[in-house]
């Protein structure tokens, strides 16, 4: 036994607490794993170590019976580490310790509390320093003062708000203590303690500032481990206040956020401010709302599709506390949208920049998190109008379609859409004649239109490949996403991914706005045809290889769901063959659907989605039938599919595509084929093989 090392020693039966034993050694360097494994049993051990304590958590499972055993080593109560061991420390009782490291302040009121007499038992103190205690004494008195003045100013809500707040001293007093001794290495991010106030809590948190910073309840860790005859203490830069509220109860029971309870509870969030869980809350008061222009208030106040965006904007998922902000510092919001928190060299507290709303109450602790209070509401991006979004990204003649079809009020009055929207070049790219038709048909115009706008609103994040999103009109969109490099591919951050929709590239994704998604593609989207079969049977070049797939009965194949891509050879293809070797083809069933099949892949490629031809990417795409086909864009600019060059891309049908191609991609005839032969119709490829085949 090494001399003046305590060791404590927990078994944790199988569920829920086991589970979470992983954070005991979360950022911490593991020294040591061992693995041990019998018929039916396995243990595993991991060690880690830091200044204060070596710690060892072993997991058993024996006979499906699950234990978790935690060891800890430290230096025993009285002993700090160093480096020739654990050295013994002068311990005098709580109050003599209160006395000796100026804390005096803090003895003082819980002598007069009758709390002295508590400091007998194992405890930790989170105690304020004598200028804390004598700093809220003189922002008692200040409030003191406004309560007789008449005319308080603009921060008359933060008084108010702490008045209301205002507690015992006895029960401000029990609020900085801890039943047990808890030391600075046994404090967690997050961890939450009881207090000895009945139903207060104090919450530690640790932020990686340079100086790493440690609060609890928000105030600072100034000193800490400070032993005592009866625990320990740690001094603290501020004073802490029971802690009894969630941050649901402490805006619902204060007049001065009602519209605040309100639109929280119109974008249903008040319910997640009452959970349980670690929440940093951007309270606007009342006036601070009413600041807003009439017209927007009254759209919050109507829950409009703006007000998830703003309310969510006001959200962190972590508790941020005013002593982690040191200059400047980016955090996440609900949004998954980042805001810029800064404190000025005036100790000011800013959120959303140099022009951004002025906290004007740091620090307000609840159950669930803290609460900032701010003098106006921060309103995000994603609630500008959505004509305004378009405005902004100078899409000048979608917005001038929009206008000839009477549609921009629409537009803005729809609510979770997304809009695909073409770019300025998208439009002007269009022929004369086509786009003189759109203009003077404003039905065919409304309706391709409405083929850009979709619902739900859809975000990067939530496509996957072949995604299918419902149009304001009868006819499916259908997104895709392609590799551009499998070497960029895994990278992350859409880098290694192109996206389209209706076979346009997406060149902007994720332009947010009120009750919108706006993601600019390069191509105004035409309609889909029914099926790929539609689109063949439908054009006169295409008129063999219609009554090939007829023939065959593949033409019932490409009217089901797919997706399809066929890459169909006009009639001009087939009439350069020998009229003969033709003729052959057009009376045997089997060669033509052999033929066929060797011209459609079973998925759904774009021409935007077709790579060059790198050594970074070769990409193979297999037919129904034969070999597979290499699919790339030349050195010239060509697309490629095998030999074959695609020279019309088309625009996609409800289950697919239709390229047209300028050669046949033909394999060998199934019954004629050897290792030496070569596919039928290639250039070196005779009649008079074929036929005798």
């Amino acid at each position: 036994m090494t001399p003046n090392v305590c060791v404590d020693r927990e078994e944790i039966d199988e569920g829920k607490e086991a589970k979470d034993m992983d954070k005991d050694t979360e950022g911490v360097a593991m020294t040591g794993n061992t693995f041990l494994f019998t018929f039916g049993n396995m243990e595993m051990t991991s060690c880690s170590e830091t200044r204060d304590k070596y710690t060892c958590i072993s997991r058993n499972s024996r006979r499906g019976l699950h234990k978790t055993v935690i060891v800890t080593h430290r230096c025993c109560h009285g002993y700090t580490r160093e480096a020739s061991g654990c050295t013994r420390v002068e311990m005098r009782s709580m109050a003599d310790t209160l006395q000796e490291i100026g804390a005096t302040d803090f003895l003082t009121l819980a002598k007069a509390t009758g709390l002295v007499d508590r400091l007998d038992r194992n405890l930790t103190i989170f105690v304020p320093t004598n200028e804390a205690l004598q700093d809220f004494n003189a922002a008692l008195d200040i409030e003191n003062e406004l309560d007789v003045d008449m005319d308080r100013g603009l921060n008359e809500v933060f008084y108010e708000h702490r008045r209301r707040r205002e507690a015992s001293k006895q029960d401000m007093v029990m609020a900085h203590m801890a039943p047990g001794i808890h030391y600075a290495s046994d404090l967690k991010d997050e961890q939450v303690l009881k207090s000895v106030m009945e139903d207060s809590t104090l919450r530690i948190n640790t932020y990686a500032t340079s100086p790493p910073t440690a609060t609890v309840n928000c105030a600072r860790l100034a000193q800490v481990d400070q032993h005592t005859t009866h625990g320990v203490v740690h001094t603290i830069s501020t004073v802490l206040h029971p802690v009894t509220s969630s941050l649901a109860q402490l805006i619902t029971a204060d007049p001065q956020f009602s519209i605040l309870a309100k639109l929280m509870e119109q974008a249903n969030l008040i319910g997640q401010l009452g959970d349980d869980g670690q929440l940093t809350l951007f309270a606007p008061t009342d006036a601070a709302f009413n600041s807003l222009p009439a017209s927007t208030l009254e759209a919050l106040l109507e829950n409009n599709a703006c007000l998830d965006a703003v309310m969510k904007n006001h959200l962190l998922p972590n508790v941020i506390c005013s002593a982690a902000v040191q200059g400047k510092a980016r955090t996440v919001n609900l949004l998954d949208s980042y805001l810029l928190l800064e404190r000025t060299e005036d100790d000011e507290l800013l959120v959303g920049g140099e022009e951004g709303t002025k906290v004007l109450a740091r620090d307000i602790v609840a159950t669930n998190g803290v609460m900032h209070v701010i003098d106006s509401p921060i309103l995000p991006l994603e609630a500008q109008p959505v004509l305004e979004v378009l405005q902004s990204r100078n899409l000048t003649q979608f917005l001038s379609l929009l206008e000839t079809a009477g549609m921009l009020d629409e537009l803005a009055g729809l609510t979770d859409v997304t809009v695909f929207a073409p770019s300025n070049k998208a439009i002007d790219d269009l022929p004369e004649d086509v786009k003189e038709r759109l203009l003077t048909d404003p039905v065919k115009l409304r309706d391709i239109l409405n083929y850009h706008v979709a619902a739900p609103s859809l975000q990067a994040s939530d496509i996957e490949n072949n995604h299918i999103a419902k149009t304001r009109t009868e006819h499916p969109l259908r997104i895709n996403l392609y590799s551009r490099s499998p070497l960029l591919a895994g990278l992350g951050g859409g880098r290694g991914v192109r996206v389209t929709a209706g076979c346009s590239r997406v060149s902007v994704l994720d332009q947010r706005a009120c009750g919108a998604v706006v993601h600019i593609v390069e191509r105004l989207l035409a309609l889909p045809k029914e099926s790929v079969m539609n689109h063949i049977q439908d054009n006169d070049r295409f008129s063999i290889f219609t009554k090939m797939l007829k023939d065959t009965g593949m033409d019932e194949t490409l009217r089901g769901e797919g997706p399809f891509t066929v890459l169909a050879p006009s009639d001009h293809v087939f009439r350069t063959l020998p009229e003969a070797e033709l003729n052959h083809v057009l009376e045997n069933v089997e060669l033509q659907r052999d033929l066929v099949q060797q011209h459609v892949l079973q998925e759904h490629v774009c021409c935007a989605g077709i790579n060059p031809n790198t050594w970074l990417f070769m990409d193979y795409k297999r037919p129904l039938s034969g070999s597979t086909l290499h699919l790339r864009r030349s050195s010239f600019g060509h697309i490629m599919a095998g030999r074959a060059r695609i020279t019309h891309c088309s625009a996609p049908s409800h289950n697919g595509l239709v390229h047209t191609v300028n050669q046949l991609l033909v394999d060998v005839h199934p019954n004629a084929r050897s290792q030496d032969q070569q596919g039928i119709f290639s250039p070196n490829f005779s009649a008079a093989h074929f036929l005798n085949g």
